[in-house]
């Protein structure tokens, strides 16, 4: 009677409980609203003032961020990210 050898079951066994666990991590963690600003050309920098006119929006409409974030990598364009409140004022933005 030919069996399956029982190495092969335990690690076929282990790769499933690792993938499970690979899709079962974002649940893990929360959701964080948030907004991204970058420029849809190569050619095209965003730079400081860019970073103040989405403040500037911000101030406008009343929505008080929970962090301005400007990343500035030499090999890329900039990116400007806006993290928001977990209240409705996130549907303004």
């Amino acid at each position: 009677m030919n069996r399956y050898p029982l190495w092969k079951i335990r690690r076929d066994c282990w790769w499933l409980w690792f993938i499970g666990l690979v899709y079962t991590l974002p649940n893990l963690f929360g959701e964080a609203p948030a907004v991204q600003v970058s420029s849809g050309k190569a050619t095209v920098r965003l730079d400081s003032t860019t970073l103040t006119a989405v403040e500037a929006a911000l101030a406008a409409n009343q929505i008080k961020p929970d962090g301005v974030n400007g990343s500035d990598n030499s090999t890329s364009n900039a990116n400007i990210r806006v993290r928001l409140p977990r209240h409705p004022t996130r549907n303004c933005a």
